[in-house]
């Protein structure tokens, strides 16, 4: 059974029994304790040290940091500048220096970044001299002002400008004042315990929401026969096909207009699958697609023009065409109807299927593309300009395999 990982992070020469007591603690508790001093990272011996660090950050659940007298060894100016990249650290630093970021905020920072929970612990006589250095920062004689819980006056501002980060953030900024490790003890046995509580809670909610979805669904499935029974023949017929076939038309109203008119498309019927993609949007090829983002599953190539990033997997796409063949099968008159009546209950938000890729072709592309900014409106996209490598929020991204339009089953 795998354990829940919690990574104590803190200058370890002051605060070196606080951490030996921390790793029995999370160890009594059934947790993982990870600590760098009893080997509970794996050291890379192609980079450095501190990078090891950064990266068994990731891997972890949760975060307990405990804030001294020291500000620590530094991590690299590259790994420090990535951190900058990630959130703002402009408070960590004051305005007339730049200086680097210790190994213990540069790991407090990756877990912010990463969204991993975090709970900050800060010696109460450091809170203390924090509060006199919030009171007279501004004041000329500011800088000549020696803290007797800092252990080098030069790395005062800097530690106190970490604690400032850490109170302004939003969300995951729980910051809790210390003078004995029973203190410790005590405020992450309430915390922990009251996360378990509302994760049950929240199941429970969760279960009874599902409930009332089912009487819902049940309900609409009611209403949906009652409603039918009081049409004519015909018109049951177009609103049971409105019902089956929604989805379907959604996906087409969403599709580039290129060609051969959809609503004519729709009326003849006579075109398989891949032949109605490449008459009516120009699509060719359709190639699956993954990304970190897990909103892109394929994506849509088009001969001489922008290719499509869409969020439906290939599975999906089948499922598409095998309703098109059965939509095809309906008669001229029924298809008509139902065409005409879902296009015009289709609103702007559904169409968000799609989003468009410029200078793309092929597959070889794929690794370029990375996480295209989304739009609910669908087609009323931003351009994304591959040519000069402009994108927005890029990932690492690995197409899946090649493979041509999925065929119609029958007609």
């Amino acid at each position: 059974m795998a354990r829940l990982r919690v990574l104590v992070s803190s200058t370890a020469y002051d605060l070196g029994v606080l951490r030996s007591a921390m790793q029995r603690f999370i160890e009594q508790r059934g947790f993982e304790p990870i600590l760098s001093e009893y080997s509970d990272i794996p050291y890379d011996f192609r980079e450095n040290t501190h990078r090891s660090c950064l990266r068994e950050v990731e891997t972890c659940d949760m975060v307990v940091l405990i804030i001294g007298s020291r500000f620590g060894s530094e991590v690299s100016d590259e790994d420090a500048a990535k951190l900058r990249g990630q959130i703002d650290v402009a408070d960590l630093e004051p305005e007339e220096q730049q200086r680097t970021l210790s190994i213990t905020q540069a790991e407090t920072l990756t877990a912010v970044a990463l969204g991993i929970p975090m709970f900050a612990f800060v010696e109460s006589s450091v809170n203390h001299d924090y509060r006199t250095y919030r009171r007279n920062r501004d004041q000329p004689f500011a800088g000549q002002i020696q803290y007797a819980s800092i252990s080098k006056p030069g790395t005062a501002e800097y530690i106190f400008g970490f604690i400032e980060l850490l109170k302004k953030r939003e969300r995951n900024n729980a910051l809790f004042v210390f003078d004995k490790i029973d203190e410790i003890y005590d405020t992450l046995q309430k915390q922990w315990s009251g996360l378990f509580q509302r994760l049950l809670s929240e199941a429970r909610s969760q279960q009874e929401e599902a409930v009332r979805i089912n009487r819902l669904a049940d309900q609409f499935e009611e209403l949906k026969a009652l409603i039918l029974s009081t049409m004519g023949t015909d018109r049951r017929q177009v609103a049971r096909a409105a019902l089956r076939f929604r989805r379907l038309v959604v996906f087409l109203e969403g599709l580039p207009k290129s060609g051969l008119p959809m609503s004519e498309a729709v009326s003849r019927g006579d075109l398989p699958w891949p032949q109605l993609l490449a008459e009516t949007a120009g699509i060719t090829l359709i190639d699956g697609y993954a990304d970190r983002t897990a909103r892109w599953a394929s994506i849509m190539h088009r001969e001489g023009a922008e290719s499509y990033l869409c969020e439906l997997d290939m599975a999906r796409l089948e499922r598409l065409a095998e309703e098109w063949a059965e939509f095809a099968g309906l008669d001229k008159t029924a298809r008509e109807a139902v065409y005409d009546e879902l296009r015009n209950t289709v609103q702007p938000s559904e169409l968000g299927l799609l989003a468009v890729v410029s200078a793309a072709s092929g597959s070889d592309n794929a690794h370029a593309m990375g996480a295209i900014g989304y739009r609910p409106s669908g087609l009323r996209e931003r351009e994304i300009d591959l040519s000069d490598g402009e994108r927005e929020n890029p990932t690492t991204a690995e197409p899946t395999t090649t493979q041509p339009v999925p065929p119609a089953q029958g007609g």
